[in-house]
């Protein structure tokens, strides 16, 4: 007696191995991208904290260690800040810091807004001051009416 089962159709096969091929090609540069930029960012959080032997520093290392996304690194950047500027003071906590912030891509110009300018869209300043430019133009042009009818 013969207990194999019945052998899948070839086509049933062949289908079932080009989707999962096609699964894992989709999936995992993305999971191996992903893991690899958490990798760096706990390397660099990790030699930021290295030297401080705070109960602060201690608490940091081991949530560094536990985090499995970018945002938690990002969520943490005031902690880590406070706890380097206990120790070492406010400007070497900013000199990590920067590095921390190039690797999670943080730019802290705040006039992005005024740059669309340059790009040929009207920046938000201009946006803001048009209205009050219109509105004294047509205070401008009633008093000028109201002096023209007031003069004999």
């Amino acid at each position: 007696m013969d207990l194999e089962p019945p052998a899948p159709p070839p086509g049933l096969l062949l289908t079932m191995s080009h989707w999962l091929t096609d699964v894992l090609a989709a999936k995992l540069p993305a999971w191996a991208s992903r893991t690899k930029r958490l990798r760096n960012l706990r390397r660099l959080c990790q030699s930021i904290l290295e030297d401080l032997r705070t109960e602060s520093g201690q608490t940091l290392r081991d949530r560094v260690r536990m985090a499995d996304h970018a945002s938690e690194f990002w969520h943490m950047r005031p902690r880590i800040f406070d706890a380097v500027s206990e120790v070492h003071g406010e400007r070497v906590a900013a000199e990590r810091m920067s590095r921390l912030d190039t690797e999670l891509r943080v730019h802290h110009d705040r006039r992005t807004h005024f740059r669309k300018s340059a790009m040929g869209a009207p920046s938000q300043a201009a946006a803001l001051s048009a209205p009050s430019a219109k509105a004294s133009a047509d205070a401008a042009s009633k008093r000028r009416r109201a002096g023209d009818r007031s003069s004999p």
